[in-house]
């Protein structure tokens, strides 16, 4: 039910441009293959025209723990950032 009401929101969406590196955005990505499992990642973003900016770091370890962080500017300047780990304790 809920379905039917959604995806007409959706679909009046307008498309927005794809950003690209001269639109103030950057992202990275690392893999170690010697050992698949671990990896490094992230992104800046600042779009001028709407003034969001937000981030993201994430690094998964050789023994499975995951750790990082994302945040955003708030519209009166403060920022708010998460800080997260992912292992055998949990999410936390």
């Amino acid at each position: 039910m809920h379905l039917i009401f959604i995806l007409p929101i959706i679909h009046a969406l307008p498309v927005l441009p794809r950003l690209s590196l001269s639109d103030g955005w950057s992202s990275y990505y690392d893999r170690d293959y010697a050992d698949s499992d671990a990896y490094v990642f992230g992104y800046d973003l600042e779009d001028a025209i709407t003034g969001n900016v937000q981030f993201r770091q994430e690094e998964r370890f050789p023994n499975g723990t995951v750790s990082g962080s994302y945040g955003f500017l708030e519209p009166d300047g403060n920022i708010k950032i998460a800080h997260y780990t992912a292992d055998n304790y949990g999410y936390r």
